[in-house]
């Protein structure tokens, strides 16, 4: 027994001193706030020792700001989402009467609030102020704000500029962060209280740093236009400390508007700052910003320009240029037409320390449209193959098929083939059956090959389809297909996810008249949801409903083409310059002079202009004097205009989706 209570008596002490040691403390905190600082020491102690605070000064808003935050966040973050405010539990009461008679005002109407606040002592305004501003927080930031904005300049009493700091620190929090589309009015506010306290306080004491960089970050993530515009001022005019990374992320904001100038001025900062130029991080923002334009460029030229002249002052200000930055200045010079310039920008990459990597490669092979030599993308790929580069990258094994396909398409395929070979797995190839019949496949060593992606198998489908256009088993191979997508195949499933490949099968089958019920089958394939829920059909596009279009029209079945008008209407699908030009073309090469008219009657209501390409359509009229006699009693008559004429024929309807659509007849 005495064993045991020499055991238990030091450890009953030491509780009963922890609890006076807790008395003794929240007594301090709570009669300290009268003493509260101006400034905040380097260091603060939010401890305490003996039922002392260990601080000369007031350290009661330190303690109650560390509780607020970690009550609604226990790794000490600030909130991230309503939910986590808190704002639902139960009020705590005031204990302070002066606090809780002026919280009480607070609570009912602002107004009030002030009337109340301006005919108090200052004394009193020191130390309700801090309690009030904690209560607001926790309970009320809407609220809180409108305090801060009311008490934050008076004549004999101003918050402390810490205190303050941390307080729209919290509300930005609450307000701005993890928001995608905040309130512009709490925006505004915010940003207007963060404008009086910078103007006001800026210049008070030395070791004050303004208000926190996450909170002038929140700001320039959400203010757009004038706000904008009123932030960068308050930065510009302001001495006020901003972080590099805060300089970046106003950078970045400000290349998002396009207002490029804002920018410079922010990176002209960051290079005064004396920051390291050669950090990833600045390097990305400098690359955002030569890559970005103004709402007055209308060309890419004038774009080029500006960015030549952003490029220029860069290396004026001593930005050093990374391989990432040579290669935005190749990429701004193709778009450009700049192929000379780009050339230069690539055999200066090649004579310093740096590599050309597979983006400076697929840069300069975006050339290929300003009419890139085709010996010069030769010696591209060689250099690409002998630096390694293409046996690595699968975007650049897909524009070397891309390009050869485009220069050889007639036998796109068999031209194509031995490259892909050697860079990928042929194996997608014979599933599809593409390989079937043919002696010449390579046996391939599964080692060091590529699987390939949506884009290349897209590809070399296209190429085979044009090869072999006319052939009678392309409705063999597409059923092929449909039963790879259909079980999930790995490797061909994706191809469904895209229109592109359902768009070649209906520009080849469409060839043949024969195949026009196929066309449709393709588009039921992909209106109606799979049967397996790891397969995803994309929905058909214009462009796939012009294809279709195109190819009923084409053998003269104008009624089934307007059926399909139809159901582009049905579906929402909006036709484009190419859908109404398809429908004229079809009229016209069915001589069908009335129709024709009627059709370019009904482009123009749509909001299309007559251009060269739908006179071009008018070419399959051959009788040009009935065309020209119609083109006049339509200017005479001055018919109408009607969006458009939708013949009707419920037979032989088409269900998809539980909808039912007139599914288009073959005209015998």
């Amino acid at each position: 027994m005495k064993q045991l209570q020499s055991v238990n008596c030091p450890t009953l002490f030491h509780r009963v001193d922890r609890g006076r040691r807790r008395h003794h403390r929240d007594f301090a905190l709570r009669y300290k706030g009268n003493r509260t600082a101006d400034i905040r020491n380097k260091y603060v102690s939010l401890g305490c020792r003996r039922g002392r605070v260990g601080s000369l000064y007031s350290t009661a808003w330190n303690v109650r700001y560390t509780k607020l935050v970690k009550r609604f966040n226990k790794d000490g973050r600030r909130t991230k989402s309503p939910e986590e405010r808190g704002l639902g539990r139960k009020e705590q009461p005031i204990k302070d009467p002066w606090a809780r008679h002026i919280a009480a005002a607070a609570a009912v109407d602002i107004n009030r609030f002030k009337k109340i606040w301006a005919n108090i002592e200052p004394r009193i305004k020191r130390s309700t102020w801090p309690t009030v501003m904690y209560w607001a927080l926790s309970y009320d930031p809407e609220r809180a704000l409108a305090i801060l904005a009311a008490t934050l300049i008076g004549e004999d009493y101003t918050p402390p500029p810490y205190a303050v700091a941390d307080s729209l620190d919290y509300l930005a929090c609450v307000f701005l962060k993890g928001v995608s589309q905040p309130d512009p009015i709490q925006v505004q506010r915010i940003r207007r209280v963060v404008s009086i306290h910078i103007e006001w306080s800026c210049y008070q004491t030395e070791n004050y740093r303004g208000v926190t960089q996450r909170t002038i970050y929140l700001l320039a993530k959400h203010c757009r236009g004038l706000q904008q515009l009123r932030l960068y001022e308050m930065i510009r005019q302001c001495n006020t400390f901003i972080h590099t990374n805060t300089l970046l992320h106003l950078m970045e904001s400000f290349v998002d508007t396009g207002e490029l100038a804002k920018a410079m001025e922010m990176l002209r900062r960051i290079v005064k700052s004396g920051a390291d130029l050669n950090l990833l991080h600045i390097q990305m923002g400098c690359g955002r910003l030569l890559r970005g334009s103004s709402e007055l460029e209308a060309t890419h030229r004038i774009s080029y320009r500006i960015r030549s002249n952003i490029l220029a002052e860069m290396l004026e200000l001593g930005v050093p240029l990374s391989l990432m930055m040579y290669n935005v200045v190749i990429l701004n010079a193709v778009e450009a037409g700049q192929m000379d310039f780009a050339y230069k920008i690539y055999g200066m990459i090649r004579a310093s320390k740096f590599e050309p990597n597979a983006y400076t490669y697929s840069i300069l092979l975006k050339g290929i449209k300003h009419g890139m030599d085709e010996v010069f993308v030769s010696k591209l790929f060689q250099r690409a193959k002998d630096a390694g580069v293409l046996s690595q990258s699968h975007h650049l094994v897909g524009q070397l098929l891309y390009i050869t396909y485009l220069y050889r398409p007639e036998n796109g395929f068999d031209e194509l083939l031995p490259n892909y070979e050697q860079y990928m797995d042929n194996q997608p190839l014979k599933d599809l059956g593409l390989l079937q019949g043919r002696t010449d496949v390579t046996s391939q060593s599964q080692v060091e090959l590529l699987q390939p992606d949506a884009p290349v198998l897209g590809i070399m489908i296209a190429a085979y389809l044009m090869q072999h256009r006319d052939s009678d088993h392309i409705p063999a191979l597409y059923a092929r297909y449909h039963e790879l997508v259909e079980a999930g195949h790995l490797l061909v499933a994706p191809l469904a996810e895209t229109d592109y490949t359902a768009n070649v099968f209906l520009k080849t089958l469409g060839r043949r008249r024969v195949n026009l019920p196929l066309c449709t089958t393709i588009f039921e394939h992909m209106l109606k949801a799979s049967a397996s829920p790891t397969v995803k059909y994309a929905a058909p596009t214009v462009r796939t409903w012009s294809i279709l279009l195109a190819a009923f029209t084409g053998h003269g079945q104008m009624t089934a083409g307007e059926k399909i008008m139809t159901m582009m209407r049905h579906r929402g699908i909006k036709p484009d310059r190419v859908t109404w030009n398809t429908l004229l073309k079809g009229y016209a090469g069915e001589q069908d002079v009335e129709g024709t008219i009627r059709a370019m009657r009904r482009m123009e209501n749509a909001g299309y202009v007559v251009e060269e390409d739908t006179m071009n359509a008018f070419g399959g009229v051959v009788d040009r004097n009935v065309l020209m006699r119609a083109f006049e009693r339509a200017v005479r008559e001055e018919e109408e205009a009607s969006s458009e004429h939708h013949p009707t024929d419920d037979e032989d309807e088409l269900e998809i989706d539980g909808e039912r659509y007139a599914r288009p007849e073959i005209e015998e």
